[in-house]
């Protein structure tokens, strides 16, 4: 396998139209599936790899960010330092690169769902231009190659949402089957709250469900209407009732913290 140093974006824009990998920490790209011929190692890169806190409040999440540099950062929210204790042990931790687990697209994704809620922006760059762009994150595969460059978690202008997530596997030490992420947003200057449901394992992208209605009645009608959005994509009563469930959990997760406000 050919290791190769980017350390102009010339190098790197050519790297993107040849198609080669990027090797960040390694621990999807090295673990599964045949090796790569080749990969490209962004750290020479002259951009900021690491992490930074903006003066307007917002959190930069560079490529040689890993797991647990954003676990420990003073800065983090902390609905997103939930979900990263529960990545896996601190050895993986401190391999897999914050990057990495949001660009690959993993069919279920623990991180994914917290950092969309969080209206996180990815820096990126394509072999057409190889001019930095900025889009929010999100599920679709591009139609070309790309380097992320870095994500941005917003500064938090009014109120970052309310999080809780629940995860099912057949046991504690398999891989997770089902990722279900409620967040819930107030809808300023108004007696509303919008309620996002992000559900990972039941098709090859995440759901992603909206409700808005007022305080008192966003979780009952919720609760009336998840089975008719879970069985619009899944046959699988199996799946629903667990989806269900799960919801019941969140729901009085975050009516309690709600109370809390």
């Amino acid at each position: 396998m050919q290791w190769i140093d980017i350390s102009t974006f010339k190098a790197l824009r050519q790297m993107l139209a040849e198609d080669v990998k990027i090797l960040g920490g390694g621990t999807k790209l090295l673990q599964e599936g045949p090796l790569p011929n080749r990969v490209m190692d962004l750290s020479s890169l002259p951009i900021e790899q690491g992490l930074y806190q903006a003066p307007d409040g917002s959190v930069h999440i560079g490529p040689q960010t890993t797991l647990e540099d954003l676990l420990n950062w003073p800065d983090t929210p902390n609905d997103i330092k939930r979900v990263l204790k529960k990545m896996g042990a601190v050895p993986f931790r401190n391999l897999a690169t914050v990057i990495g687990r949001l660009a690959n697209r993993e069919d279920i994704s623990d991180l994914y769902p917290v950092m969309r809620l969080y209206q996180t922006q990815v820096t990126f760059v394509t072999p057409i231009t190889g001019v930095p762009q900025e889009r929010p994150l999100t599920w679709e595969s591009p139609e070309l190659p790309e380097a992320w460059l870095e994500v941005v978690i917003p500064p938090k202008t009014s109120a970052y949402p309310l999080v809780e997530f629940l995860k099912f596997g057949k046991s504690s030490q398999s891989r997770t089957l089902l990722n279900v992420t409620a967040g819930l947003q107030p809808v300023p200057a108004t007696p509303f709250w919008t309620l996002t449901l992000i559900v990972s394992g039941i098709t090859p992208a995440p759901q992603e469900w909206h409700w808005t209605e007022s305080g008192e009645a966003i979780f009952s009608v919720v609760t009336g209407q998840l089975g008719e959005r879970c069985f619009s994509v899944t046959a699988d009563p199996f799946e629903c009732h667990l989806i269900r469930s799960y919801w019941d959990i969140l729901a009085q997760r975050l009516e309690e913290r709600l109370g809390g406000i």
